[in-house]
């Protein structure tokens, strides 16, 4: 009999041991104990996740907030550390949302933002 939870714990390890999730890591650990890096990532996702929520709404984005978001991409540009991170944490990001939509493919449910094909 197929245990579930054995094959998602497994997952979990083949995740964990993923070099796109150690370099995640190693990308967090050099923000650790910068604050300021720290609080810029934390900024720039609100920021990111306020912009998108007015997209999937269907509204256009303020003049101010587009501005905001740029000039925030822009410093963070600057930061190496916080620019490693964020392209770490987009990388990791891809094979979960991969993953999940192979698990929503094989079981037909329906995930949001991943439309079925035809």
């Amino acid at each position: 009999m197929v245990n579930v939870y054995d094959y998602a714990h497994n997952l979990a390890r083949a995740l964990k041991d993923a070099p796109e999730y150690k370099a995640l890591q190693v990308a967090r650990t050099k923000l650790k104990g910068r604050p300021s890096a720290e609080e810029m990532v934390r900024d720039f996702h609100k920021k990111q996740l306020d912009a998108q929520t007015l997209i999937m709404q269907g509204k256009e984005l303020p003049k101010q907030q587009k501005e905001a978001l740029e000039q925030l991409y822009a410093v963070i540009q600057n930061d190496a550390d916080v620019r490693e991170f964020l392209m770490a944490e987009q990388r990791f990001s891809v094979i979960l949302q991969d993953v999940y939509k192979i698990l929503g493919e094989a079981v037909d449910v329906d995930i949001p933002g991943f439309e079925k094909q035809a």
